[in-house]
């Protein structure tokens, strides 16, 4: 009777362990299915942040470029600082989130509480490229954030309700007065500071290309490179383009 106890519990233990190991092998090859279906960098890069450690050899978007925040369950957008010596005292941040959410940004202070920003946000094969100048410590791309995701999931929303909700969420109270996104408004904004579009085009080529891509390729990427980002349009704004 005990001999037969025990070749249970052992047959009980097989099976378990099996099981176990099966779910693993299966999880393994479902990640690396996704990860395959995965057709450009961005993607790519959302991918090694929102889901960490699935796939093993691909590291973590937020380790890769030495940031102090990491993307975890159930945020929907996580902001991830990027450590950078700019010269003109910006800052970089990319943000993760699920529905496969990606945005790069540059922020500047320009004073009398303005700031610029500079921004590259993916969406559906594009990546977006943008300049803003708002009276606003967050920016327009940052704002719209959540939206995107509600929107990607068929939801019914209201773009100027999170508008509203983001802004008010944000340590600027409301809002912004002043939000500039036209290329000559701008440029006339800008001509005090000493930033023309020569600045602005090196500043955003900088950002994306220096700070993070080519942080990512060398550290992270599986699949991609500068000569071949994946299927994804890089549109930027006419500010940034000539």
């Amino acid at each position: 009777m005990k001999n037969q106890r025990l070749k249970n519990v052992f047959v009980i233990v097989i099976i378990v362990t099996t099981l176990f190991l099966l779910s693993k092998v299966l999880n393994y090859y479902n990640q690396k299915s996704i990860y395959h279906s995965l057709d450009n960098v961005f993607l790519e890069m959302n991918y090694a942040e929102v889901d960490s450690g699935s796939l093993e050899g691909l590291p973590d978007l937020s380790t890769v470029l030495e940031s102090s925040q990491s993307f975890r369950e159930p945020d929907r957008i996580t902001e991830l600082p990027v450590l950078v010596n700019d010269p003109d005292g910006g800052e970089v941040s990319i943000f993760v989130g699920l529905e496969q959410a990606f945005s790069i940004e540059y922020s500047k202070k320009l004073g009398n509480d303005t700031y610029l920003y500079i921004d590259y946000e993916y969406r559906d094969k594009k990546l977006l490229g943008s300049i803003e100048i708002s009276n606003s410590n967050s920016s327009l791309v940052w704002a719209k954030s959540d939206y995107w995701i509600d929107k990607k999931r068929g939801e019914a929303v209201n773009l100027q309700e999170y508008l509203e909700s983001a802004y008010w969420f944000s340590s600027s109270k409301g809002l912004p007065t002043l939000q500039l996104t036209e290329k000559e408004e701008l440029l006339n904004y800008l001509k005090p500071y000493g930033i023309d579009a020569t600045w602005l085009r090196e500043k955003s080529s900088y950002i994306l290309n220096d700070v993070v891509l080519k942080t990512w390729f060398e550290k992270g990427s599986q699949r991609y490179s500068f000569d071949n980002l994946g299927n994804v349009k890089i549109v930027r704004s006419s500010i940034m383009s000539q």
